[in-house]
């Protein structure tokens, strides 16, 4: 297991659960064995791993709706499906597009399918940009849009509506699309987001099974309180 040093506790906490776990490697350590020490010994010369399209690429947990969180087995072929959908259909991003969101990159359900995919994968595949930010309040989101010159803004209906009356604190002259998802987008928070930067919000469904969103709205046909249709 490859782990971030600041979740050791947790996943030490988990290790007894799992007893095929035999060597775990911290990053953001200074420990002599972290993945920081070995990268600086490594002459940067390997042999690439070559996958299988059906060959399992990530696991992601649901959010637990229904009962116990379930894990879900996502394969390579699923990543880049994903990336020929919703960006292909809906977003249309272009190497020149700067990408940002609110969510962390992989912490649940919704982060999985808003990060993972929208902020990470998507501009790898498209060729674009993206900004990641690790800790994300409105005004820190806005103006971190200010600052890199963002173009697209992935998050939910609740951050909108935290951040639309800040936004004439910060120039969003930049930004061009603005896509929602996590919850249901209400016409009022659709409408003063609209009014206040002109922009309007793209909405989307996508569940943790999917990977990310099924369902879209097309960007010239955005109706306000609808989530849209579903995608290929």
């Amino acid at each position: 297991a490859l782990c971030d040093a600041r979740l050791s506790a947790e996943l030490e906490a988990a290790k007894p659960s799992c007893p095929s776990l035999r060597d775990i490697r911290y990053f953001n350590s200074d420990a002599a064995d972290s993945v920081d020490a070995r990268m600086k010994s490594f002459d940067g010369s390997f042999d690439n791993v070559i996958p299988s399209h059906d060959d399992a690429a990530l696991i992601g947990f649901t959010s637990g709706t229904t009962g116990p969180a379930k894990a879900t087995v996502h394969f390579h072929r699923d990543l880049l499906a994903i990336c020929d959908s919703y960006p292909e259909v809906v977003l249309k991003s272009a190497p020149d597009d700067i990408v940002i969101g609110s969510p962390p990159l992989i912490v649940g359900a919704f982060a999985e399918r808003m990060r993972f995919g929208s902020v990470l994968l998507f501009p790898m595949r498209r060729g674009c940009s993206t900004v990641l930010l690790e800790q994300v309040t409105p005004d820190t989101l806005l103006q971190a849009v200010q600052d890199h010159r963002a173009t697209t803004l992935m998050t939910g209906p609740t951050m909108y509506r935290a951040m639309a009356p800040l936004t004439e604190r910060y120039d969003l002259s930049s930004l061009h699309t603005c896509c929602s998802a996590g919850e249901h987008l209400p016409v009022p928070v659709f409408d003063d987001w609209q009014k206040r930067t002109g922009i309007r919000i793209l909405d989307h469904m996508g569940s943790t099974e999917m990977l990310h969103a099924f369902m879209g709205v097309p960007r010239g046909d955005i109706r306000p309180g609808t989530t849209g249709i579903a995608l290929p």
